[in-house]
């Protein structure tokens, strides 16, 4: 299903380059902090089971800011609006470890989205070559949990793994302030991302929810957003040129 949107979504950017004014891409990077307060639950809960077998493990990543990246193709419609479409990822992790003379344990918990949407900006104040705007990209966000365990005592190595999925939405609000170059510009912007999330379930099973202490656990990206982008603007007039 996923690909399939991506070729849709392609189809529709290759029409848009065909009769677009002022068809613009972007790359952006940049930081983010996700809230990941059920996978926190997790991954104590993990810990605790281990503790209780007096194994005294520790956490050595707990879902740590991580960068993100986005991918947007966007059209001017009016002096004061531009829209189009964007794709984004983000990643984070936790890892608990324990070792002795005996043996090792690891466990892993790799948090994983990629998004596809809308993208929305309005410009609120521009000045010569330097423009602020409200930006407001809208995405179907699917995120994917792998939950892996590695046990070895002496000689013996134990692996298991799992992957879990779930479907949400982002809506991302951000400021940002931009500086044109010609046709490149380079954009400064900072902005929270609103997450709203169904649960984890197994890929195969929807109703294999994962939970801990009888709650459901959801991917939660929600956090502040600090990057930068970078943009090449394709006029109508270049196209032209081009198909002659």
């Amino acid at each position: 299903m996923f690909r399939w949107i991506k070729y849709i979504l392609l189809l529709i950017v290759s029409t848009n380059l065909a009769y677009s004014a002022d068809l613009e891409f972007r790359i952006h990077l940049g930081q983010g902090a996700f809230a990941m307060s059920d996978i926190h639950k997790l991954q104590n809960g993990v810990l605790n089971e281990l503790r209780d077998m007096s194994i005294a493990a520790k956490i050595l990543s707990d879902f740590p800011d991580f960068y993100y990246t986005r991918i947007e193709a966007i059209n001017r419609f009016s002096p004061g609006y531009a829209g189009g479409l964007t794709w984004m990822h983000m990643e984070t992790g936790g890892k608990i470890h324990y070792e002795d003379y005996s043996g090792e344990i690891l466990s892993e918990q790799i948090v994983i989205c990629d998004g596809i949407g809308l993208y929305n900006s309005w410009t609120i104040v521009e000045y010569d070559r330097l423009k602020a705007r409200f930006n407001m990209p809208i995405n179907a966000l699917w995120s994917k949990i792998v939950l892996e365990d590695e046990s070895r005592i002496y000689n013996e190595t134990t692996n298991s793994s799992y992957e879990l999925v779930a479907l949400g939405l982002g809506i991302d609000p951000a400021i940002s302030l931009t500086h044109d170059i010609s046709k490149f510009h380079v954009s400064l912007e900072v902005g929270y991302q609103f997450t709203f999330s169904k649960p984890f379930h197994l890929k195969d099973n929807s109703d294999a929810i994962l939970r801990v202490d009888g709650s459901e656990v959801s991917p939660d990206w929600s956090g502040f957003r600090l990057g930068i982008s970078v943009g090449y603007k394709l006029r109508k007039s270049v196209l032209h040129q081009k198909t002659g």
